[in-house]
């Protein structure tokens, strides 16, 4: 049976206590992601490689739950490699962030410098996992954000499609590091991809996400904050010359368009496209930041 092998075999978790100090200058920013903390088992049972994905309670010491996960791995893994990391769902496709390592090919790594951790990920992700799916049922195993510059680390997490839990400030060659939780109207501020659609009310624009049991349904309506906004929403959606050339305000319109008076007639009701938005705190809705090529719009689990 797994679990008896599994809770007979799965190595020992020695808790990595790691010194906090504030005065020592970090030279890495990393990405924590927000979300169940897991660790990740590669191992040899029943003659056949696996891995396992594991829920390990470090207080009591006790596994709770396990799953054996498909992925593609070298084998060397299996001599025993243990990961620790964040379980994230991105477009219904499974993915592990690693955070640590906490074993390689069997080498307990707990203790290694940061540095050396760092050479390990790089010989890891280059040789020994490959980093893709080919269907939904497989799991891809990927490295924290991180970056040298910290405002470029949150360009990076602005783009990124799952919630951020904050950010370890480290140095490499030690064990000095700190976490600092990211403001959640920070992390909200994450660029999303949308699918909007005009409204035949001037400057109202409707919000579309992707449900997995509904297929593509009406969110919310955007907030529009400045006149930026209404251009570029306009360019999209309707017909107005005074959009590219404010000086057009002053001359009269021509007769045609003085005599329909449809409320949609300047309005393109049957278009859509794709905008990355951001999430404005304190209306509490996204707003449209620039056009996007992406035809993927965000998933409703990554709303909740």
């Amino acid at each position: 049976m797994d679990f008896n092998y599994i809770n007979t075999y799965f190595p020992k978790i020695e808790l990595s206590y790691e010194q906090v100090h504030h005065k020592k200058v970090p030279n890495l920013y990393i990405a924590i992601p927000q979300g169940k903390k897991i660790y990740l088992w590669f191992t040899h049972f029943k003659n056949e490689d696996v891995c396992y994905t594991i829920e390990y309670n470090t207080k009591f010491k006790k596994i709770t739950n396990y799953k054996k996960c498909t992925l593609f791995f070298d084998k060397k893994l299996s001599y025993g490699t243990v990961l620790h990391g964040t379980n994230v769902t991105i477009n219904k496709t499974q993915y592990f962030v690693t955070e640590n390592i906490m074993y390689f090919c069997g080498k307990n790594t707990t203790h290694f410098s940061y540095k050396d951790k760092l050479a390990i990920y790089d010989d890891m992700f280059n040789s020994y996992i490959k980093q893709t799916a080919y269907s939904r049922n497989e799991l891809i195993v990927t490295l924290c954000l991180m970056h040298k510059n910290k405002e470029e680390l949150m360009k990076l997490i602005n783009n990124e499609n799952y919630n951020m839990y904050g950010v370890l400030s480290r140095n490499i060659n030690n064990n000095y590091s700190y976490m600092l939780p990211l403001n959640r109207n920070v992390s909200n501020n994450r660029l999303l991809n949308f699918r909007v659609m005009a409204d035949t009310k001037c400057n109202v624009y409707n919000l579309y996400i992707h449900d997995h049991i509904n297929g593509i349904q009406f969110y919310q309506k955007t907030y529009i904050p400045d006149y930026k906004t209404t251009v570029l929403l306009n360019d999209k959606f309707r017909s107005i010359k005074e959009n590219a050339n404010l000086d057009l305000l002053e001359e009269s319109d021509d007769e045609e368009e003085f005599e329909n008076i449809n409320e949609d007639k300047f309005v393109y009701l049957d278009r859509f496209f794709n905008f990355k938005c951001y999430f404005h705190p304190k209306i509490k809705k996204w707003v449209p930041k620039e056009y996007s090529n992406d035809k993927r719009i965000v998933n409703s689990n990554d709303l909740k």
